[in-house]
Parts: structure tokens; sequence; C-alpha cells
């Protein structure tokens, strides 16, 4: 995947409507992150959380680049997030 770090909002371009797995995340003082290194994208989230679990970083974000939907609710148990749909 990439070798270097990109600006968030180029990936949401480039990548429309998947989830975005990225290391070396830059944050901005709201720590949203701003940038970081593409490690995984795809339309299906569980093959990023499959992604997710074989990788060793210090800082991990996960991005949907799409339109989140009004009834999405979205836990952080421990240091995974657990999404559910009601």
């Amino acid at each position: 995947m990439a070798k270097r770090v990109e600006a968030l909002s180029t990936l949401k371009r480039r990548y429309p409507k998947e989830w975005l797995l990225l290391t070396n995340v830059v944050a901005d003082d709201l720590t949203r992150p701003i940038k970081g290194k593409l490690v995984a994208h795809s339309k299906n989230r569980d093959d990023i959380y499959d992604r997710l679990a074989r990788i060793r970083a210090k800082s991990v974000s996960i991005e949907y680049t799409g339109k989140i939907p009004k009834d999405l609710i979205v836990e952080f148990p421990e240091a995974l997030s657990a999404v559910h749909r009601f």
C-alpha cells in the first residue's frame, strides 16, 4: 500500500464510500486525523478490522469516506471500536 503519509482529504477523494486504515496518523489540535499512511482500504468494514488485527503501530485511524448514516452509533470499548446500527 502507500509508502508515504498523505492528506486524508486526498484519500477520501481517491476511495469514495470506502473504509480506510491509516498508520503514522497526524492529527489537528482537536485530535481529528488530517493525514496518515494508508495501510488498507475496502468497501467492507470487516476487511479493515481483519487487517487492523495484524498490524502494530503507535497511531492508527479507521475512517469511512462516505456519508455516515444518522442511525449509526460508534462505541470505543478498549482500543477498538464497534459499530452498531439501530
